[in-house]
């Protein structure tokens, strides 16, 4: 119930995750990226996600369309999300301009003791009657400010993330009754030289009943060829990530997500793979 979010350690490159009006404010015209996080290794249950998200900017309009598919299991939990995002673009200057998103959606969830794999009394009423599922729509928005180094935005990633008229059948099922999350990310790219560059990228999220969580990370990037850098949590979960650049079309990062709570060590992996579309489809 905590983590109605999955959690993304480079959440810099992978921003249409959580906000709408990131679409488009990629350098790139045409972007896919995949996320696969796998988070609490050793622990029986333990979330992994699978993400999927691209993105077009229109060379000819002040708008872009963005696509995202969730795949989030965790203990006897199953969701999956389809969301389409719509961002709007506001020159405010030559060199800044003001992004607005929207997103709609939605998402499928499942809740089902068929998952587990150790039920004390897989006939006992009570078990059976736990198992639950529910189609709920999906909406939210999202406001981004950008310049050629730097961005920040601040987004309500689902402020419709329940069944409450009754749209989908789910009447009795509150289990799948979320709240809402906000959360603002900035960061701003530091030219050392021509080839080297610093990248600190803040991230703060709040959910509702919870404390504020931040997270701070600073990225040390050879120009084209090499990153690498650390993330500071005051969730006290901290990690370490790299990337290199595979092709001129084809990015990979890795990060290594450390934790020990109540004697336990949580331990995250999380792979990133991401593509540059540009041009790819255009006869020659």
């Amino acid at each position: 119930m905590a983590q109605q979010m999955p959690l993304v350690s480079n959440f810099m490159f992978n921003q249409l995750i959580y906000n709408p009006a990131a679409a488009g404010m990629q350098e790139t015209q045409f972007n896919a990226n995949l996320v696969s996080r796998f988070q609490w290794t050793g622990m029986n249950g333990a979330p992994v996600t699978n993400m999927f998200w691209a993105d077009y900017r229109f060379p000819a309009k002040k708008m872009a369309l963005g696509l995202n598919l969730n795949y989030d299991k965790f203990g006897a939990n199953r969701n999956t999300d389809f969301l389409l995002n719509y961002a709007y673009y506001v020159p405010l200057t030559s060199k800044w301009k003001l992004s607005m998103g929207l997103r709609m959606g939605f998402t499928s969830a499942k809740f089902s003791t068929a998952y587990l794999d150790r039920v004390w009394d897989q006939g006992d009423p009570v078990v059976e009657a736990s198992n639950v599922s529910a189609m709920m729509p999906k909406a939210g928005a999202g406001l981004q400010l950008s310049a050629k180094n730097f961005y920040a935005g601040f987004t309500a990633p689902d402020l419709i993330m329940s069944d409450k008229q009754n749209l989908y059948g789910n009447e009795g099922k509150p289990f799948f009754s979320k709240k809402r999350n906000y959360m603002m990310m900035a960061g701003y790219r530091v030219k050392l030289s021509d080839s080297y560059k610093l990248y600190p990228n803040l991230r703060i999220s709040y959910f509702p009943d919870s404390k504020v969580r931040a997270d701070l990370n600073l990225i040390f990037e050879i120009t084209d060829y090499f990153w690498a850098g650390a993330t500071y949590s005051s969730y006290k979960s901290h990690a370490l990530m790299a990337g290199t650049h595979i092709s001129s079309r084809v990015r990979f990062a890795y990060a290594y997500e450390f934790k020990r709570d109540l004697g336990v060590n949580l331990n995250t992996h999380e792979i990133n793979l991401m593509l540059n579309l540009d041009g790819l489809f255009r006869k020659k």
